[in-house]
């Protein structure tokens, strides 16, 4: 009779361990792809030819998509944009005013090699969460490659939750 008490208490304490995790959003492949193709797509239209990364929250790429037009630095480049936009929470469009400004410190700039300062890197949010980014280059305006991003971003708002 004993045993079926404890037996009973560790399910209930499992159970309520269980409800306690924390519930956070997070970025999917599927969602990330439709971002990236669909950032690609608005480049396109536009007459860049582009690459686009994103990444999750921890930083890891999910994402990588290259034009077969677009230089060989590309990808190298648009994985910088997102790392800083993800690392900084804010669009590197913002951070590289910062700098232009000096309203960014210069400890900040140099702190990571795979920091960058230039248009092209969004944070993808849900609500006030980053739960990853995205980089585009290839453009031959930074703003381009940022309004590429944004739709990216937008095309996917109804999966963001």
């Amino acid at each position: 009779m004993r045993y079926k008490y404890l037996l009973v208490v560790l399910c209930l304490s499992s159970f309520v361990s269980l409800q306690a995790l924390p519930k956070e959003p997070v970025l999917t492949t599927d969602v990330a792809l439709k971002i990236a193709q669909n950032a690609l797509k608005q480049c396109r239209s536009d007459g860049y030819s582009v690459a686009v990364s994103i990444l999750n929250a921890s930083g890891l790429e999910l994402v990588s998509l290259r034009d077969e037009k677009a230089g060989p630095h590309t990808l190298k480049g648009t994985y910088n944009k997102a790392y800083t936009s993800l690392s900084m929470k804010n669009s590197t469009g913002v951070l590289a005013q910062r700098v232009a400004e000096n309203k960014l410190p210069a400890m900040a700039v140099h702190l990571d090699k795979r920091l960058v300062f230039m248009q092209g890197g969004l944070p993808i949010k849900v609500g006030n969460d980053v739960i990853g980014a995205i980089g585009v280059g290839g453009a031959p305006q930074g703003a381009f490659d940022e309004k590429c991003a944004q739709v990216g971003i937008q095309s996917a708002q109804k999966d963001l939750k």
